[in-house]
C-alpha cells in the first residue's frame, strides 16, 4: 500500500527537512538489508539452525530484505523528488504503476509469512510426530503459495486502480486480506495458548526440555507477529482516511507513519537476536569468522592458518546447544 495523493497537494518544504528525511530513510534501508542479510546467513549456514522449520523464517527474511533493497529506495527517490533535492523524471502516475505493486508485493509477503508460521507452529504444537514428518516440499509449496497469493492481492489492488479507478476497491482488497490474516494470527495464536494451557498435545512425545523450546519459540514468534502489526496500525489507519475519506494529510505526517511501516522490516532480526540463544550464538560466530578472515587477509596470515581458524570457530558454534 501507499499514499497517492498528499504528495500531489504538498507545498514546497525546506530542503533541510528533505535531507533529514532522505538520509533517515536511506539509513533504514541500509540496516534493514544488512540485518536480514545476516539473518538469512546465520539460518541458511548455522548448524543448530539447519532445520525445516526454520525455512519459513528465512522465507520472512527474505520478504523484509527486498522491502529495504527495492521499494525503499524508490521511496527515498520520491520524497527527495518532493523536497526538490533532485529532478524527479518521471510523472506520479508512471512512477505510482512500478512502486505501488512491487510496494505491495513486498509487504503483503511480510505478513503473509507470519501468518504462515503463525499455522506452523500451531501444527507443531497440536500434531509434533505428524509436523515432524512433514517434507521439505510441503514448507516450498506453502512459501510459493505465500508468495502467489501477495502477487495476487497486490495486482488486484492495482488494477482496480488503474483500469477500473476505483480507489475504494483498491483499499478494500488489500484490506481485506490484512483482516483476515489478524483474523488468523489471532485464532492460531489463541489455539497454541490453549493447547499449552491445558497441555493438549502429545505429552509422549514431547519431554520438558522440547515443550520449553517451543514455548519459548511460540512466544518469540508472537512477540515478533504483535511488533509487526503494531507497525503497520498507524499505516493502516491514515492509508484508509486517505483513501476511502478524502482526508487532507500532512505530508510530513505521511513520511512518520511511512517510517514506522517500514520499521516492521527491521523489527525480527533486532528481537532473534535478545530471544534466540542460538540464533545469537550463531550470529557473533558469523561475524567472528568473518572479521578472522578480514584480519588475515590484511596481516598476510598464512591460509593454512587462516582455515584451521575458521574451521575452530565453526566447532565452536556447531557445538552450541538447542536451547533458545
Amino acid at each position: 500500500m501507499t499514499i497517492n495523493n498528499t504528495s500531489d497537494t504538498m507545498d514546497t518544504p525546506p530542503r533541510s527537512q528533505g535531507t533529514m528525511w532522505t538520509v533517515a530513510f536511506g539509513f533504514e534501508a541500509f540496516v534493514i538489508v544488512v540485518a536480514n542479510s545476516l539473518t538469512v546467513a546465520v539460518f541458511a549456514t548455522g548448524r543448530q539452525m539447519r532445520k525445516r522449520s526454520t525455512y519459513c523464517l528465512i522465507n520472512l527474511s527474505m520478504a523484509d530484505l527486498l522491502v529495504g533493497a527495492v521499494p525503499m529506495p524508490m521511496w527515498v527517490y520520491l520524497v527527495g523528488a518532493q523536497y526538490q533535492l533532485w529532478e524527479f523524471s518521471w510523472d506520479i502516475q508512471s512512477w505510482n504503476k512500478v512502486y505501488f505493486p512491487i510496494d505491495q508485493i513486498c509487504a503483503f509477503a511480510s505478513i503473509f509469512c507470519l501468518v504462515l508460521l503463525s499455522l506452523e507452529r500451531i501444527y507443531a504444537t497440536i500434531a509434533p510426530l505428524q509436523h515432524r514428518r512433514m517434507s521439505g516440499g510441503c514448507y516450498a509449496f506453502a512459501i510459493s503459495f505465500v508468495w502467489l497469493f501477495s502477487c495476487t492481492i497486490s495486482l488486484s489492488s492495482y488494477m482496480s486502480l488503474s483500469l477500473f479507478n476505483s480507489r475504494t476497491l483498491s483499499t478494500y482488497i488489500p484490506m481485506t486480506a490484512l483482516c483476515i490474516s489478524v483474523i488468523l494470527l489471532c485464532i492460531a495464536y489463541s489455539s497454541i495458548w490453549v493447547s499449552f494451557r491445558w497441555q493438549r498435545f502429545d505429552t509422549g512425545f514431547y519431554n520438558g526440555r522440547a515443550m520449553l523450546f517451543e514455548r519459548k519459540l511460540v512466544k518469540t514468534l508472537f512477540i515478533v507477529t504483535a511488533a509487526s502489526l503494531t507497525a503497520w496500525l498507524p499505516f493502516v489507519i491514515v492509508s484508509t482516511a486517505v483513501s476511502l475519506h478524502d482526508v487532507n494529510v500532512d505530508f510530513s505526517t505521511v513520511l512518520a507513519v511511512k517510517m514506522l511501516h517500514y520499521t516492521n522490516s527491521l523489527i525480527n532480526p533486532i528481537i532473534y537476536t535478545f530471544r534466540m540463544r542460538n540464533f545469537r550464538r550463531a550470529l557473533f560466530g558469523l561475524l567472528k569468522t568473518r572479521l578472522i578472515t578480514m584480519s588475515s587477509s590484511t596481516l598476510h596470515i598464512p591460509l593454512e592458518t587462516q582455515r584451521q581458524l575458521r574451521e575452530k570457530c565453526l566447532r565452536r558454534l556447531g557445538s552450541s546447544d538447542t536451547k533458545l
